[in-house]
């Protein structure tokens, strides 16, 4: 069983979102949709990687009040949902590959 980490987070939501890696982590632009990428990223890394709060905070270059507030939002949008399991889904293939 291959160890997910932060970078095979980002490489997924990379993907999903269609966002680079700059905008993701470095931006400061606060749009919806990087915003979203952020909480997705944000969530995978806590489930996935088990970071702290502060340890995604440092990933995601952003404070780690947002991403207190990312990962306790309830998130309505279908869309959002849709676009998180395509990243979850996408990071669990990558680990089952790298198992044959």
């Amino acid at each position: 069983m291959r160890v997910i980490k932060p970078s095979d987070v980002i490489r997924a939501v990379l993907e999903v979102w269609e966002v680079s890696s700059r905008d993701l982590t470095a931006s400061r632009r606060r749009s919806r949709y990087l915003s979203e990428a952020r909480t997705a990223a944000a969530i995978l890394m806590r489930q996935y990687v088990g970071l702290s709060y502060p340890e995604i905070a440092s990933r995601l270059g952003i404070d780690q009040t947002s991403v207190v507030y990312a990962l306790n939002k309830e998130r309505q949008s279908e869309h959002f949902k849709a676009r998180l399991e395509a990243a979850r889904q996408l990071l669990l293939n990558e680990e089952k590959e790298d198992d044959r």
